[in-house]
């Protein structure tokens, strides 16, 4: 999707039309009609918000919170079919896992973290 963006300069919500035409040996043929319908460009969602700390945080569990993606904050919202929540496993950044919304599309807010939580 950069390339297209880049080289012609597309951003969603814009609508592209094309036509076609083919070449052999004897030229060019007629051009085809334009695609009246037009194609919309897509593009990937912008970054998050950064998630908090829920309420429900206890000394062995961690409560993390999200805020979703809406047409204020990101015109490609509507389209998101998930959110991805990962940890850095304790490695500073260093190696990440996901905990929710890879394997399985999901569009919850909220992760509540109980495995390998210790308290301090």
């Amino acid at each position: 999707m950069d390339k297209l963006r880049t080289v012609y300069s597309l951003q969603y919500p814009d609508i592209m039309k094309v036509q076609i035409t083919a070449y052999n040996m004897y030229g060019w043929g007629p051009v085809s009609d334009v695609n009246t319908l037009g194609a919309t460009v897509y593009d990937v969602p912008l970054a998050m918000i950064s998630p908090t700390r829920g309420p429900e945080t206890k000394i062995a569990s961690i409560h993390v919170l999200w805020t979703p993606l809406t047409a204020i904050n990101d015109i490609r919202a509507p389209v998101v079919l998930s959110y991805n929540l990962q940890w850095d496993k304790g490695t500073n950044g260093v190696q990440w896992e996901s905990l929710v919304g890879l394997s399985t599309e999901t569009k919850q807010l909220s992760f509540t973290a109980v495995t390998g939580i210790s308290g301090g």
